[in-house]
């Protein structure tokens, strides 16, 4: 009887602590610490039944000054949220490799960090898997002149009502809208964002340019065409 006891009791645990998901994925995610890192990971659902997840985030290493936050359950939380308000209902055998993203904002600071995401069922937070994820561990050899220079096209482009571009460049710089004769039409001060979304509906149809002006010096020059 105490055997059988015994064998109970050791096979509840191994069923206690049996996981139910299984996550895989990049661990190891670079880029230009002036853009935005992005991690994705694949999420399954190994055990029999369906389950509704929850992710929570674990910061295990960061600078001061950068930010980092992600998106579960069809939404985007801010970087102050740790457990995702929301839950996302994985299906007993399927996976979900769309619904997770981890994003990591240094600022052109060449710094990284270290990010913990766990995913458990709702009603059973210790069948937790958890993976770990190292954002611009390999930053640190992008020096100043890597930073600045460098602007992309813009997309949409023909834009209609909104357009967005871009860019890699340090402070003191601006983007300048000329049209096709030169004349400047608007200008957008950059910041360390990356990216700028610009609202064409005031834009007459037609050719305009967009200049990179980094200490007042046209860097670079993209066309674009309102329809």
């Amino acid at each position: 009887m105490k055997n059988s006891l015994l064998l109970i009791l050791f096979l509840s645990s191994i069923f206690s602590y049996s996981q139910s998901l299984d996550v895989t994925g990049n661990m190891n995610v670079s880029s230009n610490p002036c853009m935005q890192a992005h991690s994705t990971l694949t999420i399954k659902n190994i055990s029999n039944y369906s389950l509704n997840v929850i992710c929570e985030k674990v910061i295990i290493d960061t600078t001061l000054g950068t930010s980092n936050f992600f998106c579960w359950a069809a939404n985007c939380y801010p970087s102050s949220t740790y457990i995702s308000p929301g839950t996302n209902t994985i299906d007993a055998g399927d996976s979900d490799a769309t619904d997770f993203g981890g994003y990591y904002d240094a600022f052109c600071d060449p710094a990284s960090a270290t990010v913990q995401y766990c995913f458990y069922p709702d009603d059973n937070p210790s069948d937790a898997t958890c993976v770990t994820i190292l954002y611009n561990g390999n930053s640190s050899s992008i020096i100043e002149s890597d930073r600045v220079l460098k602007l992309n096209s813009f997309y949409p482009n023909p834009a209609g009502q909104s357009t967005s571009i871009e860019y890699v460049t340090s402070k003191d710089s601006y983007l300048n809208i000329v049209d096709i004769l030169g004349n400047s039409i608007k200008k957008y001060n950059l910041d360390y964002s990356g990216k700028l979304n610009i609202d064409t509906r005031d834009f007459i149809k037609g050719v305009y340019f967009g200049n990179l002006i980094v200490d007042n010096q046209i860097i670079s020059v993209k066309k674009l065409i309102i329809k």
